[in-house]
């Protein structure tokens, strides 16, 4: 592994004891999505228009998407479907005390699952509908995605609404139906997650969001998908910015921690917390993460950290050090070449229906 990844690892877990960023440290955060972690005099040369634009049509799309949103989430009161809006705006106030800090391109709702259908319905309703955005507008799925997303994933096949603002014209909501992903072949206690809320308004938007243990909880599950899954691993690799989010969720708006161990145990869930507060730490090791870290340590059952893969199937260990896996553009490249025929078949599908 080239010094650099490592010397550039150093630098950035030297953020945690107050440094600041030097150039290429900066470069690496901003081109890795961690612009919280960035002051205005920081942002790389040549960069500051880009990030002026995205700033402000991050501001313009998120008070229109909630605004498109404000129906739906009146809907679920109003019909008692129990909900909870999560990441996002939501998650870039607790983490990062800025709901524009974080960007994001849609809004993403938690359900039940047996409540899809009177929420696809009301959805409809409203002028959302089951598809992506092409060159000619709203494009509905083909049967096949429908089916493929319904069956190996824990989210709805995403809901979109045309808008009238042409910096946003297009509305995303996400429905998330587990905290658990398809491969995990288990589901949490719906009622009982969607049973942790409390009320929130943004924009002027009333709305539920979950108490910060179990939205954190629910960050960490989110997070350790995206940090396991084969395919998105080769998409992407190890993404700097999500364990950022963990880390500074400890820190800004950490949970009460015996809240968290009782949720976590009663959702069989804090081997993957563990994983992910880890992870965080190894980057960021924040004093309030280390703090998490040590309880999670003596609460777990299984080490994960060793390890990659969503099921035990296609769990395998890690050969490649974390700093390759974050820093080295190549890497996504490289972790797909190294699957199994079985396992880049898998990929490839998913590529294709996702």
């Amino acid at each position: 592994m080239p010094v650099s990844y490592e010397g550039t690892m150093e630098k950035i877990r030297a953020l945690a004891e107050g440094s600041r960023p030097d150039s290429e440290t900066a470069l690496v955060l901003y081109e890795r999505r961690c612009l919280p972690l960035l002051s205005p005099s920081e942002i790389p040369k040549g960069k500051a228009e880009e990030c002026r634009a995205r700033s402000v049509l991050n501001r313009v799309c998120l008070r229109e998407r909630y605004a498109a949103c404000r129906g739906v989430f009146e809907a679920l009161e109003a019909g008692g479907i129990p909900y909870a809006v999560i990441k996002g705006a939501v998650l870039s106030e607790a983490a990062y005390g800025d709901v524009f800090a974080r960007r994001s391109g849609d809004v993403d709702i938690l359900l039940r699952r047996k409540d899809l259908g009177a929420v696809k319905e009301l959805l409809l309703e409203r002028g959302f509908q089951q598809g992506y955005v092409s060159p000619e507008g709203v494009k509905p799925y083909s049967r096949e995605s429908l089916i493929f997303q319904s069956a190996m994933t824990h989210q709805a096949p995403a809901f979109i609404k045309a808008g009238g603002n042409p910096l946003c014209p297009y509305v995303n909501l996400d429905v998330n139906l587990d905290i658990f992903w398809g491969e995990s072949g288990r589901r949490a206690d719906m009622e009982y997650v969607l049973s942790q809320w409390e009320e929130k308004e943004l924009f002027g938007v009333p709305f539920r969001r979950l108490s910060p243990a179990m939205e954190f909880i629910a960050l960490c599950m989110h997070h350790y998908k995206d940090m396991n899954s084969l395919y998105l691993l080769s998409q992407g690799g190890f993404r700097l910015d999500e364990l950022c989010d963990i880390a500074f969720y400890l820190q800004n708006s950490p949970p009460e921690m015996e809240t968290l161990l009782e949720e976590g145990r009663r959702l069989d869930v804090l081997d993957f917390v563990y994983f992910c507060v880890w992870y965080a730490n190894a980057v960021f090791p924040l004093p309030a993460v280390k703090t998490y870290l040590k309880a999670l340590d003596e609460a777990k059952t299984f080490d994960l950290t060793p390890f990659y893969g969503l099921n035990e199937k296609e769990r395998r260990e890690w050969r490649v050090p974390l700093a390759e896996r974050l820093l080295n553009p190549d890497f996504p490249k490289k972790f797909f070449a190294g699957l199994s025929v079985e396992e880049q078949k898998k990929v490839e599908y998913n590529r294709e229906f996702m």
